[in-house]
């Protein structure tokens, strides 16, 4: 039952922030920074720098408003 209500949870996530290396998403809140990186922000998860705004998105899909 509750790995049914996070994957429902994931699909109705809206987010707009990917993370390259260990596929996190998110939003800019959910950022963590590290002093050591000429970028300053950071994946939150895997503390790479390999994060990019692409768009929001609902679950999977490109999300319009």
């Amino acid at each position: 039952m509750e790995d049914n209500i996070a994957l429902a949870e994931g699909m109705n996530q809206i987010w707009n922030w990917l993370c390259g290396v260990c596929g996190w998403r998110g939003v800019a809140q959910d950022l963590a920074t590290d002093d050591n990186t000429e970028e300053w922000w950071v994946c939150p998860k895997c503390n790479s720098t390999n994060i990019q705004d692409i768009g929001w998105h609902k679950g999977n899909k490109k999300h319009y408003e």
